[in-house]
């Protein structure tokens, strides 16, 4: 191996830097996805309905697999 080259062994996930407040800015990426997928109060978790579930695959056979335009049109 040459001397000063380094081997990636793809640790590194991140590479997003540092904020002017000295936070990791992928930290802060995860800290906020976590809020607004997993926190977020007004998330319904609970089960589907038979008629929910219904509409749902209806919307997929009809749009695919483009769920945030099924979203928009289940709200």
């Amino acid at each position: 191996m040459e001397e000063g080259r380094e081997i990636d062994d793809g640790t590194d996930m991140g590479s997003g830097g540092i904020d002017k407040n000295g936070l990791d800015l992928d930290q802060e990426k995860s800290c906020r996805l976590r809020l607004f997928n997993q926190l977020d109060p007004r998330i319904n978790k609970r089960a589907f309905t038979e008629e929910e579930e219904e509409r749902l695959l209806a919307a997929h056979e009809m749009y695919g697999n483009k769920w945030a335009k099924i979203a928009r049109q289940h709200k």
